[in-house]
């Protein structure tokens, strides 16, 4: 495999209340980060920020977003109890452009949405509750939707079932993907499960599949493995033909053939994804066929270059050492001379601390915990659920949209992993701390001929 190093040129911390960048996205229109003159230093600043009284758990463009046109710059967003929300990026101030009403018809209380997509026409978009697709027609403001399709069976209803039935998905619904060439919606489960549909999910269904875990014996006579617990991204190749289920707790991305056998042809192995948080692969066409580019809990890029078939596990082209912390989210961007990258705090460490930390306090005596909480208290390291009258508030989930300058724009709206009901304000020492690999980056991958392509994937020179 591979190293390379691509050169840095520009990143953004998170805010002082936050640690963390959960996810980010890069806006359709998006065009290249690279300098105008190289005299100046390019920087990121905040365009705006759309902040949510909680979770945000969804969050996309509109497909004929272009920042230079503010009539076009909207998103759409989901958060717990509220209504679907479309916005305008540019002026979250002035309040939200329009709102979509997804209810419960017995209790009136508000469906939690998992996941948001909108058509390529963008004239509808589908939001996946708990076992249910519902389409709303974007027109209808004020409105629920125009149709809503039964996916999943709840747990009682397959209580006596071992697989499900054709048509039929197992399991809450957390992600979704319409196929770029002929709209076959693909759509995954919790359970593992993946179900897919015609006409972007208005069409007869497909086809329904379990991911399983699977063994490899390489030639050398070593055992690879393929497991996971629970999908949360689908991915279609440019040319419509393979489908990657990304997977929590995972060391790679199942790759089904859905043109050709219609059935796993095999992994991207190495991705040392082995965490519950949610880390996102990105694909880009090349002239060869398309590379898969996803990041791991060791703040390390892995680039899978796909180039025709896939057989058995796939080991990465090439990789570099991007941030300290897990890389939650690689962006590529369509020219090919540049990626967005962004890191968040390991899960694994904070749980490992945690633990540890109640196993010694529960080893101690009364006195010495007494002692203890006085020396936290007045050196300010320990975090309480009561912040005190002079610390600063506690800060909802955020969007931020972002820029970099002086080149044109770049627009990446990223969700920070930070909720006013369930997260402590951090503690004066968490805010101080530098959290190096917890950033937004930017790379410029110039003089890397073998990913300088344009949108159509041909190379540049």
């Amino acid at each position: 495999m591979a190293e390379f190093q691509p050169v840095e040129i520009a990143s953004l911390p998170p805010t002082s209340h936050q640690v963390n960048y959960q996810s980010a996205q890069l806006s359709p229109d998006g065009t290249s980060p690279e300098t105008e003159s190289p005299n100046s230093s390019p920087s990121l600043k905040v365009l705006s920020t759309l902040k949510s009284p909680e979770s945000i758990n969804s969050f996309t463009f509109v497909p004929y977003f272009d920042l230079n046109t503010e009539s076009t710059t909207l998103v759409l967003s989901s958060c717990k109890e509220r209504p679907i929300q479309l916005s305008n990026v540019l002026s979250f101030d002035s309040g939200h452009v329009a709102q979509y009403k997804l209810t419960s018809p017995t209790t009136e209380a508000f469906l939690q949405i998992h996941s948001l997509l909108i058509t390529r026409d963008a004239t509808r978009f589908l939001a996946a509750s708990r076992f249910s697709l519902h389409v709303f027609e974007a027109h209808k403001v004020s409105e629920g939707p125009v149709q809503t399709i039964p996916l999943c069976k709840a747990r009682k209803q397959r209580r006596f079932e071992r697989m499900s039935e054709f048509g039929s998905l197992l399991g809450v619904i957390s992600c979704m993907a319409i196929c770029p060439t002929d709209g076959l919606l693909a759509v995954g489960t919790f359970a593992r499960g993946v179900g897919l549909y015609a006409d972007e999910g208005l069409g007869d269904a497909m086809g329904v599949f379990q991911v399983y875990d699977e063994t490899f014996e390489a030639p050398g006579g070593e055992t690879l493995e393929y497991s996971g617990k629970g999908i949360h991204q689908l991915i279609w190749s440019p040319c419509g033909r393979f489908l990657y289920v990304v997977e929590r707790e995972s060391d790679g991305v199942a790759v089904y053939d859905i043109r050709g056998t219609g059935t796993r042809v095999g992994w991207l192995h190495g991705r040392n994804a082995t965490s519950s948080q949610r880390m996102s692969v990105n694909v880009s066409p090349t002239a060869e066929g398309h590379e898969v580019w996803g990041g791991g809990v060791d703040g390390r890029v892995r680039v899978w270059k796909i180039a025709g078939k896939v057989e058995g596990p796939v080991q990465p082209s090439m990789e570099w050492q991007a941030h300290e912390d897990p890389v939650t989210s690689v962006l590529i961007h369509p020219s090919g001379r540049s990626v967005v990258t962004c890191s968040a705090e390991d899960w694994r460490a904070k749980l490992d601390a945690e633990s540890s930390e109640e196993s010694s306090e529960a080893s101690s005596d009364a006195s010495s915990d007494s002692e203890s909480s006085t020396e936290s208290e007045s050196s300010g390291s320990d975090v309480s659920m009561e912040a005190s009258s002079d610390a600063e508030p506690l800060s909802g989930p955020e969007s931020r949209l972002l820029s970099i300058s002086p080149s044109r724009h770049l627009a990446v709206p990223t969700q920070e992993n930070v909720s006013a009901v369930h997260s402590p304000s951090p503690s004066e020492d968490e805010r101080n701390k530098p959290h190096l690999g917890r950033k937004l980056k930017i790379w410029s991958l110039a003089g890397y001929s073998w990913v300088m392509r344009d949108r159509q994937g041909i190379e540049l020179e």
